[in-house]
């Protein structure tokens, strides 16, 4: 199985009859086809990998083979500790400050400004050079 996606009904759902109807509908075979058409999802229901196009339907991609599938791999939950350093490393990433940034941006902020000045003066000169 490359993945899952599943549709659930919380404990606490209010509308649990609605909900129910929902996930029959989309079950249904025309409708199935419909959603895989749409997300561009594979589909778990038989019924609905009859109604595919066979170029789709034998995708090795999309359905592949039992070769391939025998070696794929399964992915896990991370231990807490590589949780942990991860979220280390995400804040000092969010958080990074490079010293002298601000003299880097304004710098280059003074440097667009005598471009702009530049390329204003050499068209109002070429604009006196054509008066005459």
């Amino acid at each position: 199985m490359l993945s899952v996606d599943s549709m659930a009904i919380p404990a606490t759902s209010e509308h649990e009859e609605a909900a129910e109807m929902f996930i029959n509908f989309m079950c249904a075979p025309d409708v199935g086809k419909a959603n895989i058409e749409y997300i561009g999802y594979t589909t778990p229901m038989h019924c609905v990998w009859e109604l595919l196009d066979e170029d789709l339907k034998y995708s090795e991609i999309a359905y592949p083979s039992e070769d391939i599938a025998a070696k794929e791999e399964v992915f896990t939950a991370l231990s807490d500790e590589v949780n942990s350093e991860l979220d280390v490393k995400w804040s000092e990433m969010k958080s990074y400050d490079e010293g002298g940034s601000g003299y880097l941006f304004l710098m280059l902020l003074a440097a667009m400004l005598a471009l702009a000045c530049f390329n204003i003066w050499r068209k109002v000169r070429r604009k006196t050079r054509n008066m005459y």
